[in-house]
């Protein structure tokens, strides 16, 4: 596979925009974007980033941007989809009844191919929720699916954040550039603004603080076009960040 990527390279010449910063700065002053040109993103903060990704980006010489949510940064919780995750993935439940929003659910988990379905269908129905009321939801579930036999998410290397270390050590590379991914993955649409401030602005004081750098990226939690409004790209407005990256 990386031995494919690099004669593709070879052959078709890509360009590998110097950061985010150089296709921002490209869009800004309406130049021409360079044919086959690639920027490449990474979302959340997994330390498969440093163990994984970032030889092989070191290896070709290949720069790249890493949104972070800083709270998983920080061990201080794990990520809400990742504790949903787990929770499907290691119960010994197959049909486990789900209370949300009055409505009551009955989920089949008698195979992986249940599991991804019930995975797809509960994000969806969780991602509508207020913070509070989707972590007491998570709560709910994982005390209703898990027991104590069960193998711990902090456990699992699969889930295992990078360390402030990694991201120094990345960044310092001269490749790897570090942004903001909120600090708690919320839907920010979901957020009231008090709390979306909060959310954008603690995240980007806790990188510049951790990392020395000034932090002017963003990548929205979740990303489609109804994980933020007006209200949010204001606030993202007046904490200077230059951009604010979607799944659109």
């Amino acid at each position: 596979m990386i031995q494919q990527r690099s004669t593709l390279q070879r052959q078709w010449s890509w360009h590998y925009c110097n950061r985010e910063m150089e296709a921002i700065d490209i869009i800004e002053k309406s130049q021409p974007i360079p044919e086959k040109s690639v920027v490449i993103t990474i979302d959340d903060g997994y330390r498969s980033n440093y163990l994984l990704a970032f030889p092989i980006l070191k290896k070709h010489s290949i720069p790249a941007t890493i949104f972070v949510t800083t709270n998983f940064i920080d061990g201080l919780s794990s990520l809400w989809v990742d504790r949903l995750e787990h929770a499907l993935n290691v119960t010994q439940k197959d049909t486990p009844l789900i209370k949300l929003n009055d409505t009551e659910y009955n989920f089949n988990l008698k195979n992986n191919n249940r599991k991804i379905e019930s995975m797809i269908e509960l994000k969806s129905l969780l991602k509508t929720l207020p913070s509070k009321k989707l972590d007491q939801t998570i709560d709910i579930i994982e005390n209703l699916l898990l027991t104590k036999d069960n193998i711990p998410i902090n456990s699992s290397e699969i889930y295992a954040p990078l360390t402030w270390s990694d991201l120094k050590q990345m960044q310092e590379s001269g490749l790897i550039t570090i942004g903001s991914h909120c600090r708690s993955h919320i839907i920010l649409s979901n957020c009231k603004k008090n709390e979306s401030l909060n959310e954008i602005q603690m995240s980007k004081n806790k990188i510049e603080e951790m990392l020395e750098i000034q932090c002017n990226l963003f990548s929205y939690p979740n990303g489609s076009s109804e994980d933020f409004n007006e209200e949010t790209i204001a606030i993202l407005k007046d904490s200077q960040f230059s951009s604010a990256l979607t799944t659109i």
